[in-house]
């Protein structure tokens, strides 16, 4: 298992404290409309809805889809919709923690760090559950997981794809120790593999695909281990707005409705914004399953990597996931 690692712990709170700080000093950008509800009473409604992702993906095809069709907007009854979209963990922590991000699809060990660090935050819907894909270099000597012992392997350090990498070569009689992981973002990783650094990578779509599309790159037989791409809100923004909460989490299962009749149509839809051809999408797209939803083993799977986070040391505090998730309704 990797090492813990303090200092980025650390900074990571330290930059949250700060932000935390300048948001009590300053005033709310955004105040908030009164609208009358069917029974007379006056309900809170936001003038601004900021909604974002970790970086882009194929599995936030959901939000890609409600953005396009105008689902998000329809679900807003009047209000701004602004997308956002964040290139680290500790940036998304920042503005859940700050009241500056109102909806964010994303994988799930930036909302455990979120929680981990103490901020109220809803685990609202699924948007895919996803195979975790780990691939080697075309002409790799490396078969299975079972030969990655000793393996110089990228991965996202502190991501879910570090958790499936592991738990994939445990399960396949490998000591994960034995691993050589070099922490890199996805496109740090990916120029390290395209110069024959690597032995293997584990990441998600797009970036497996491209490789597999350039004949750079094979996957490995794929082991029991996924990724949730998961839709997190603050509870405050819940609690406050609770009917656009609502309307919000149904545009993103329309959303999910719309990709399993038009399946076509949502692959151009994702191509554009993820910005790959429309061949990477197609060759990704039966990794995911937009069907899934946040049953019992969904939590339990997400448990178990919260549980994996505090053990090497990216969370200070443990997680209950199942308290986390609180659905509309």
């Amino acid at each position: 298992m990797p090492t813990t690692r303090p200092p980025l712990l650390r900074l990571l709170l330290a930059m949250l404290g700060l932000a935390l700080i300048a948001a009590a000093c300053s005033s709310d950008d955004d105040t908030a409309d009164a609208t009358s509800g069917d029974d007379g009473t006056e309900a809170a409604a936001p003038e601004t809805i900021r909604i974002g992702t970790f970086s882009r993906a194929v599995d936030y095809a959901p939000f890609y889809v409600a953005r396009a069709e105008g689902m998000f907007e329809a679900a807003a009854n009047g209000a701004e919709i602004e997308y956002v979209e964040f290139d680290s963990a500790p940036a998304i922590t920042e503005a859940l923690g700050t009241g500056r991000i109102d909806m964010v699809f994303m994988a799930e060990p930036p909302a455990l760090i979120t929680a981990s660090a103490g901020i109220d935050v809803i685990i609202a819907a699924l948007g895919a559950s996803l195979i975790q894909d780990i691939i080697v270099p075309t002409g790799s000597d490396i078969e299975t997981a079972a030969d990655l012992a000793g393996a110089r392997v990228g991965v996202l350090a502190g991501s879910s794809s570090q958790y499936g990498l592991l738990s994939i070569a445990e399960d396949a009689g490998v000591d994960p120790d034995s691993i050589e992981i070099l922490d890199l973002a996805p496109p740090d990783a990916q120029a390290a593999f395209e110069a024959g650094e690597l032995d293997a990578w584990a990441v998600w779509p797009p970036f497996v695909q491209q490789q597999v599309i350039q004949e750079t790159g094979v996957l490995l037989p794929e082991g029991d281990a996924a990724i949730q791409s998961i839709v997190v809100v603050p509870t405050s923004f819940a609690e406050e707005y609770p009917e656009t909460y609502a309307a919000l989490i149904q545009a993103v299962a329309d959303a999910k409705v719309f990709i399993a009749e038009n399946e076509a149509d949502a692959q151009a839809v994702v191509s554009e914004a993820v910005g790959v051809e429309a061949e990477v999408v197609e060759l990704a797209w039966p990794r995911h399953d937009f069907t899934a939803e946040l049953d019992d083993a969904i939590v339990a799977d997400i448990q178990e990597k919260a549980d994996f986070l505090v053990e090497a040391g990216f969370l200070e505090n443990e997680v209950d996931v199942a308290t986390l998730v609180k659905q509309p309704g």
